[in-house]
């Protein structure tokens, strides 16, 4: 099974719905990236993950447009950041489509998500800001 599907699975379980104030994104990445056979995001939160990719030679920073051409190969792409009371991650998704951000005023690639609403969507509706990319090098 590709990252495509992969997200897709895991986009469809309803125990990732938002409740009681609750967000799911860092059980998502973990689910997606355990079920592609990484298993080192055990038990982190959203900013725990930022920091880990941030400090780690498993993963490598890459631009925004980078991420949007290595998600069509097929390899893992986080977009991620750091954030107070927590932060948020989500998966760049192999997606034909760009979304053009009137805030960001460029193109951004698609991305799975899962937070406040779960599915695919452009990455200005993700995110506040543009944030980091970093991608599995292992």
């Amino acid at each position: 099974m590709g990252l495509k599907e992969t997200c897709d699975k895991h986009l469809k379980n309803p125990d990732l719905l938002a409740r009681d104030g609750q967000t799911f994104c860092n059980v998502f990445v973990h689910r997606v990236l355990s079920d592609l056979g990484y298993t080192k995001f055990t038990g982190f939160l959203a900013n725990q993950i930022f920091d880990f990719c941030s400090q780690t030679p498993d993963w490598v920073l890459v631009n925004i447009d980078d991420s949007y051409d290595l998600c069509h190969k097929d390899i893992f792409v986080l977009a991620a950041e750091r954030g107070a009371p927590h932060g948020h991650v989500a998966i760049v998704y192999p997606s034909k489509l760009n979304t053009y951000s009137g805030k960001w005023s460029r193109y951004a690639p698609q991305v799975a998500s899962v937070g406040k609403k779960n599915g695919i969507m452009g990455l200005n509706f993700a995110f506040q800001e543009i944030p980091k990319f970093f991608m599995l090098n292992v």
